[in-house]
């Protein structure tokens, strides 16, 4: 019933499996410790769900522009799902991470970067899934969109969650994924904005240890998870094998 449940609330394989290994070691020790059950019956040995491959979607260079282009058209109540799927985009923020960042999370360094500026932002441990801090930067375009948001804003103030429900962003979300013909396209979700940050991060050169630290995963199987080469890296992998060729 419980792995039924979780299923029904869009859990992922993997996810549901830490669950019942953390719940399945609970048991272990409440045994240990007498205090499993009354007649001395030992826990019940929990399966594990197969693990399929994960979510390979990432977003294309176009689909960003048409969906920000489709966000603008429609005023301040859609800009800022535009502006929340940038954020994820340029610094691969989880949809609750973008939600509950403050204003106070925030410094920015406008004569770094040879005076184009850029922004830091501490990701602090309450809001993130590891509950470890970490932190990222922005700049260019991301960097304005968030100078303009921070405008008038109190330390204590939360950058979007002050305009925004969970609740509201799937729904306008998806309203401008249905907008751009792809009301039926399952995995193109908000969490796919962080995929792609750290797949155009690694397309860029940054080593995957880095990667890890921006995004703050645990072990960098993760990481690697998370790094799907583009269909532009892959053409290019035969390009550069087929410098190697001899000519006749």
């Amino acid at each position: 019933k419980y792995v039924k449940h979780r299923i029904e609330q869009g859990k992922a394989d993997a996810t549901i499996n830490r669950q019942l290994t953390t719940l399945s070691t609970i048991m272990k020790t409440c045994f240990a410790d007498g205090k499993f059950s009354a007649d001395g019956r030992m826990p019940p040995k929990l399966p594990l769900r197969k693990e399929y491959e994960q979510r390979v979607r990432y977003w294309s260079v176009e689909e960003e522009q048409i969906f920000r282009a489709e966000c603008e058209q429609r005023g301040d109540n859609y800009n800022i799902v535009g502006d929340m799927v940038l954020l994820s985009l340029r610094g691969g923020c989880r949809q609750g991470e973008v939600l509950k960042l403050q204003v106070r999370d925030v410094w920015d360094e406008p004569e770094a970067n040879d005076g184009e500026g850029i922004m830091h932002i501490t990701l602090p441990a309450p809001m993130t899934k590891s509950s470890k801090t970490r932190n990222i930067t922005v700049a260019g375009e991301c960097r304005k969109m968030m100078l303009k948001r921070l405008a008038g804003l109190n330390q204590q103030d939360k950058i979007f969650g002050k305009f925004i429900s969970k609740d509201a962003l799937a729904h306008r979300f998806n309203t401008i994924k249905g907008k751009m013909g792809l009301g039926n396209d399952e995995e193109f979700i908000f969490h796919a904005c962080r995929h792609t940050c750290l797949t155009r991060l690694s397309e860029q050169g940054m080593q995957p240890r880095a990667i890890q630290i921006w995004a703050g995963h645990q072990d960098l199987k993760t990481t690697m998870r998370y790094i799907h080469p583009s269909k532009l890296a892959m053409e290019q992998g035969g390009s550069m094998m087929a410098t190697y060729d001899i000519s006749p």
